[in-house]
């Protein structure tokens, strides 16, 4: 960590790593027959909101009623081989004649809005999909066996014989491909209808909430892991291929196919021979935007809204049931979102209705976060998880462009200052300088970074804004191996006041909150005593919990107009001042 600022290279390299927050696509395969449109109409009813279809190309005339931009876009033969060969098709096909594709903006729309893209494509087409840079989770549903889909065929009464067989040879060679090295990562055997949608459900779950199914280990009760299977690689950082090369894009395996043997819900098995050498970081995903902004400080286009000043535009009063209803809509940054007060505070911003900002520089916690966020039946599109260091500067700075890509429009309007640490090799006389220089990177210079973003994109809107900082009740006594973090929070303290007498002076409609709690129960506590705080009973009386913290920030920004709460303390009953 330290105080070393990072360039405009360390900014490019990392801007693309910070931006993940997004549902995956869903990628849906299956033999003509089996059942796989019931399915995904059934997954799209389960949530409307959620799940949405990409716009597909084709080159043949419109039909009667159909809508170009709706149903299809109609383009010419010329336009979509140029296409193709410019790398901006994901996956197409030539049927009867005419030409069919996906493109990798049309599936990019879907998930910037934050809903789950269902491509329902044939396996062939899912090759193509694995070999680009999407984001996707791949499902393949098969019935219980070739026999069966011919019966289920014959019922239809729609085809003859001779074409039935077609179907069901073909339908063989598509189920060898659940073999495939590393092309599915779940297969669903359509041997029940209603089980059989609520696999699907489950699997676009994982999908909603953007979680990597190699890191899964359980998709639910019932379900089976393949025992041989190893981690997937990432698919190497490429350009879309052109025609010629996405001719040669996979072969299926020669191994038969019997999906009535397998687990209703299957990982994916990787090549038993010798892997690849893996990218030295993660390829740029197609549907992460923004596409093509960097971090930096590089200004992008004129300035949104008048300057602030003057008085705080009136608000109303939070309605009952509401502790922050004047806030609904607007956007929350909480730091150090992990875990926590921060990660109590996102939730209590979430269910009040406020979209929020998650900053933390754990992945693994952000994306175990936002299955939370999920799981609690709050919005995911008002969620925004942002793998970011606050000591290094270009990330900061890039904090507000990435939250105006997300929200056209919106920008920081809370800032919660939570992220700190302390060290337990901290002594005065003994301690590390290592351990001095993060503490004061993270605790004082991180904080002032990011209050210096929030209040300049607040006030180059020209709109009211609040500043929470965390700080420590305790911090102006601090004694022993904890004087060093008692100094930071100290400072905190000072920076909050000095953010005040700022925004007072320029009459800037922000209100400047310090929140101080004493004794709370939380990992940062854990880190630096190497011990938990007392537990179970004992633990109302002599700590406090995060969410009693959380709750005291949602009552600052409950606070009227006419009301200005400059500090709360906060301390548990059990211990006297």
């Amino acid at each position: 960590m330290g105080t070393t600022q990072s360039g405009p290279a360390t900014s490019e390299d990392k801007y693309e790593d910070m931006q993940y927050g997004y549902p995956y696509a869903l990628v849906v395969c299956g033999p003509s027959g089996v059942g796989k449109g019931t399915l995904i109409k059934a997954l799209a009813e389960s949530a409307p909101d959620k799940y949405g279809f990409s716009v597909s190309h084709t080159t043949r005339q419109p039909r009667p009623g159909e809508k170009h931009g709706e149903h299809y876009y109609f383009v010419t033969k010329e336009e979509m081989l140029e296409a193709i060969d410019a790398g901006m098709f994901l996956e197409y096909a030539e049927v009867h004649g005419h030409y069919y594709g996906t493109s990798i903006q049309a599936v990019s729309d879907v998930i910037q809005s934050s809903r789950c893209c269902i491509l329902d494509i044939d396996v062939q087409g899912a090759r193509l999909v694995r070999a680009s840079n999407l984001r996707a989770i791949f499902c393949f549903v098969a019935p219980p066996d070739a026999e069966e889909l011919g019966k289920r065929l014959r019922a239809r009464g729609t085809e003859s014989e001779e074409a039935i067989q077609t179907r069901v040879a073909n339908a063989k060679k598509e189920m060898e491909s659940i073999h495939e090295p590393g092309l599915f990562d779940f297969l669903i055997v359509n041997d029940d209808l209603e089980s059989a949608k609520q696999q699907l459900i489950q699997v676009g779950n994982l999908a909603l909430t953007g979680q990597d199914p190699s890191e899964i280990e359980e998709l639910a009760e019932g379900s089976q892991a393949d025992s041989q299977q190893q981690p997937p690689q990432q698919p190497p950082q490429q350009q879309q291929p052109g025609r010629d090369d996405r001719a040669q894009a996979g072969v299926a395996s020669q191994e038969s196919a019997d999906p009535g043997e397998e687990a209703a819900l299957l990982r994916r098995s990787e090549p038993q021979h010798e892997e690849a050498p893996k990218p030295a970081s993660a390829p740029p995903e197609a549907e992460a935007p923004p596409s093509g902004a960097k971090g930096g400080c590089e200004a992008e286009g004129a300035a949104a809204g008048p300057s602030a000043g003057g008085q705080p535009p009136e608000q109303e009063a939070p309605a009952e049931g509401s502790a922050v209803s004047s806030w609904v809509g607007k956007v929350a940054v909480v730091t150090g979102a992990s875990s926590g007060i921060g990660h109590a505070t996102v939730l209590e911003l979430l269910r009040g209705g406020v979209r929020v900002v998650a900053v933390a520089r754990r992945r693994e916690r952000l994306e175990k976060l936002q299955v939370e966020v999920y799981n609690a039946g709050t919005n995911p599109a008002d969620f925004l998880p942002i793998v970011c260091d606050i000591t290094k500067e270009a990330e900061v700075l890039a904090l507000p462009r990435i939250i105006a890509k997300r929200w056209p429009g919106a920008g920081v309007d809370i800032l919660v200052n939570n992220a700190g640490i302390n060290r337990d090799n901290a002594s005065l006389i003994e301690g590390s300088t290592t351990a001095w220089v993060e503490m004061i990177s993270t605790n004082v210079l991180g904080l002032a970074m990011c209050t210096r973003e929030a209040v300049n994109d607040m006030m180059r809107r020209g709109a009211y804004g609040h500043v929470i900082n965390i700080g420590q009740m305790d911090s102006r006594s601090g004694s022993g191996s904890d004087a060093f973090y008692h100094a930071t929070k100290n400072a905190v303290r000072c920076l909050t006041d000095g953010l005040r007498a700022e925004c007072d002076k320029r009459s800037l409609p922000i209100r400047i909150t310090l929140v101080s709690p004493l004794a709370v129960q939380t990992e940062l506590a854990r880190a630096a005593t190497g011990d938990d705080l007392p537990d179970g009973s004992k633990r109302s009386q002599d700590t406090l919990a995060a969410s009693d913290i959380a709750a005291a920030v949602v009552w600052c920004l409950a606070a009227p107009p006419h009301v200005d709460v400059s500090e709360v303390s906060l301390k548990p009953t059990g211990i006297r001042a």
